[in-house]
């Protein structure tokens, strides 16, 4: 989404940490393999609206299904547990085509109500055709562009 800057609100943003085990735990729920530690970032970040109180973010996603493994934590706090939730899916009422990346009963607004700086500039200086080709490796790579490195999880 390429919206200008204060026409719609920004995602919340707060940033955490997740903990080794519960990356090896949202690959046991997810019953990914191993090699889903690969799609695990252990740097987390907000992308619901603004709010007080917890703080969400998708650890791994369910290809194939209906639901993604989620974990949420307090500001200063390291979250404690994963946990599979459905995915929203909502679809925008103006009809564009966007779909809610968030989980079914999400608080606030959804995903394509909000204006998120990361991904309006991996939007503004990636070609649509590398986007596309790039696809499943956005989830690592956005992650490591939010925090202005490229570092890889470490384990």
């Amino acid at each position: 989404m390429t919206v200008p800057d204060g026409e719609m609100r920004h995602v919340c943003g707060v940033t955490g940490e997740l903990p080794r085990a519960l990356a090896f735990a949202a690959v046991q729920v997810a019953d990914d393999g191993r090699e889903g530690l690969d799609l695990i970032d252990p740097t987390l970040r907000c992308t619901l609206a603004p709010h007080r109180g917890r703080h969400h973010d998708l650890v791994l996603d369910m290809d194939g299904e209906d639901s993604a493994v989620w974990t949420s934590w307090r500001s200063g706090e390291p979250p404690f547990a994963v946990e599979v939730l459905r995915n929203c899916g909502t679809s925008d009422a103006m009809g564009h085509g966007d779909v809610c990346t968030y989980f079914a009963g999400h608080p606030h607004e959804h995903s394509w109500a909000l204006f998120d700086p990361v991904l309006a500039y991996i939007d503004q200086h990636m070609p649509g055709a590398l986007l596309q080709a790039a696809a499943p490796f956005l989830y690592v790579a956005s992650r490591a562009l939010r925090q202005g490195e490229g570092r890889q999880a470490p384990w």
